[in-house]
């Protein structure tokens, strides 16, 4: 394992996937340091997290906050807004990015030369772990637990295959535990070192420090003028750190704004108590390297989680999502996927038509990739064959 501590900023820069420099601000640099509008806008608030948190640049921020102007007509709000997060990404956005920019840098600086995560088949967080992880010269190894497959998850999928990562097929979630054991001992033999593990989603208390980040992102542009702050976020909800590092960087940042998250995995995985836990947990891991840190209440009252619009249940596509991102698409040429912004979306429009927000701004947190898949495959999507043991699902 490296000697070097979990700590420090490394750079990457996002027009060049091949230029990889370590800035280690513990150790003598020959390299200036990012200036601060590179840097997340947590270090701007917090400068003393720099010496003590990896972070690694992976994305292109601020992302803008556009109005939708046009929708906002039919709606009984205030003022309907978007916080494009679908254009976060050097070559991938979407919400992921944001989690890989200090996940995949403590994994830098553990010396880990493989990754290993998991998700459902056609999972956006895998491919994202492995778009990050090839600019940094990681491997990848994905556990793809059964889903439901649509054909954008069977694009995901492909980019994945054509990207060099291993996929392996878990036809259950107690298989796929005993998998990801399996592939992590073979990898730590393999590479003489320990794989780094990316946790589902890429939630934990270091990978929601992105979305805390973002909160303070957003106060940033109330402040300077580019949206009013809004009475509500919706966002979706599965693994629960994007809704978790929003909730707590809203707070920490001063601002009112309710969070409604839109739950699109099984009830009994997201629930309140969850998200709370996760935010507590990235709570601690911020007072311990802040002197002084002004801890904020939690309270789960204050979360109404919108339920509803799973359908069947996880990664399976209803009504209520097509319709839902055919009518922003068609207003607001925005595009929704419809396993988890399309079903957020809907919540927010039935929430909002029940007049709930009458009057108020209301922003929509989008969490899609607008980037072409193609971009990131060496080979063209058509031509790429299913990998070993995933014919069946094409």
């Amino acid at each position: 394992m490296s000697d070097a501590p979990l700590s420090g900023i490394l750079s990457l820069n996002c027009e060049d996937p091949l230029q990889f420099e370590q800035e280690q601000y513990w150790t003598d640099m020959t390299i200036p340091p990012l200036k601060d509008t590179e840097k997340p806008a947590l270090f701007r608030r917090y400068p003393v997290l720099e010496e003590h948190l990896p972070w690694i640049s992976l994305t292109k921020t601020p992302t803008p906050v556009e109005r939708l102007a046009t929708l906002e007509q039919e709606l009984d709000v205030g003022g309907l807004w978007i916080k494009r997060d679908d254009m976060c990404g050097c070559g991938y956005g979407g919400n992921k990015p944001r989690k890989l920019e200090f996940l995949l840098a403590e994994a830098k600086v553990k010396g880990a030369k493989s990754l290993i995560t998991l998700g459902g088949l056609g999972s956006h967080h895998t491919l994202a772990t492995v778009a990050c992880a090839n600019r940094l010269g990681f491997q990848s190894s994905l556990i793809l637990a059964k889903r439901p497959l649509s054909e954008k998850g069977k694009q995901n999928l492909l980019a994945s295959h054509a990207m060099g990562a291993s996929l392996s097929y878990a036809s259950n979630d107690v298989f796929a535990g005993w998998m990801i054991a399996l592939v992590y001992m073979r990898l730590w033999r393999r590479d003489g070192v320990r794989p780094y593990f990316v946790a589902p989603g890429g939630t934990s208390a270091l990978g929601c420090l992105g979305y805390v980040s973002a909160a303070f992102e957003l106060a940033e542009q109330i402040q300077r003028g580019e949206c009013p702050e809004p009475d509500a976020i919706f966002v979706a909800m599965g693994s629960m750190g994007t809704a978790a590092g929003l909730w707590l960087g809203l707070r920490l940042a001063g601002l009112s704004t309710q969070l409604v998250p839109v739950r699109v995995y099984q009830d009994f995985r997201t629930n309140p108590f969850g998200l709370k836990w996760y935010a507590m947990a990235s709570q601690r891991l911020l007072s311990r390297h802040i002197p002084n840190f002004e801890k904020v209440s939690l309270p789960t009252s204050e979360i109404d989680i919108i339920k509803g619009f799973i359908g069947p249940g996880y990664g399976h596509i209803t009504t209520a999502a097509r319709e839902a991102a055919s009518r922003l698409s068609a207003t607001e040429h925005i595009d929704l996927e419809y396993v988890y912004t399309g079903k957020c979306f809907a919540g927010l429009l039935e929430d909002v038509e029940q007049g709930r927000w009458s009057g108020k701004q209301i922003m929509y947190w989008h969490t899609y990739n607008s980037y072409p898949l193609q971009a990131l495959s060496p080979t063209k999507l058509s031509l790429v064959k299913p990998p070993k043991g995933f014919e069946k699902f094409f």
